[in-house]
């Protein structure tokens, strides 16, 4: 089965599950991580997807009794939709390519990085359904000053010890986290988890430079293991708690 079409129809189904429910379903967003549809989100993460389509069927007509259940259904059949959606942006690694840096700057050297304000026109991002599919991922953004600075932007510089010191920044309140060891990986682990239910202010930051695997590469050890429990937290922030 093709992942684009089953893309759509996850997403179709979805929509009509929700208009089914009608107002007596209750909210329309919400967590989809009922342990019955597990089976289902297993399959489809092995690319299995046609055998995900069929458990995903099989589970949901057992759901169709109340306009509640039904709204719950069609936020499963959303997390089945960002399982699909997800596996399709990473396979954007391909096209990636690094190569060695001819010379290393010296220790200590900060190295700026800042970008204008960004103005959405037209389109949607590829990971932003149902947009994504009505107009193929096109978008058309405008770059703007801010009183006529870049306003959004991060710093690094190399040091001596093999650790990672994140400090973001909301209304001028700084909040430093130090990664050292698998220890402190687990931990941040934990936070990101946290802190993207929206009750931390640097939730979306975190959030983005653990699963942009900025923080598993430079420790250097045990490094294939916290990938995968980046995919795994990556998982479970696509389809909810």
């Amino acid at each position: 089965m093709d992942p684009a079409v089953a893309s759509r129809a996850f997403s179709c189904i979805a929509d009509f599950l929700g208009a089914m429910a009608g107002n007596s379903g209750g909210l329309r967003s919400g967590p989809g991580g009922n342990k019955t549809w597990m089976r289902a989100f297993e399959l489809l993460e092995e690319g299995q997807i046609e055998k995900g389509a069929l458990a995903l069927k099989r589970e949901r007509l057992k759901w169709m009794d109340r306009p509640d259940r039904m709204m719950r259904a069609a936020r499963h059949y959303e997390g089945a939709l960002q399982v699909l959606i997800r596996k399709a942006v990473l396979t954007a690694e391909k096209y990636i390519i690094t190569a060695a840096a001819s010379s290393q700057l010296p220790f200590g050297q900060w190295v700026v990085a800042e970008g204008p304000a960004r103005m959405d026109l037209f389109g949607g991002w590829t990971d932003t359904p149902p947009i994504c599919y009505e107009l193929g991922g096109s978008v058309i953004n405008v770059a703007v000053l801010v009183d006529g600075q870049k306003p959004i932007g991060a710093r690094a510089r190399r040091i001596h010890e093999l650790h990672i010191v994140i400090t973001p920044v909301h209304h001028n309140v700084p909040e430093e986290i130090e990664i050292f060891s698998m220890q402190t990986f687990w931990t941040i682990i934990s936070l990101v988890l946290e802190a993207h239910t929206g009750n931390g202010p640097h939730g979306r930051g975190t959030t983005a430079t653990v699963l942009a695997r900025v923080v598993p590469g430079p420790l250097g050890r045990g490094t294939e293991a916290m990938i995968s429990a980046t995919e795994e937290v990556q998982f479970r922030l696509c389809r909810g708690p």
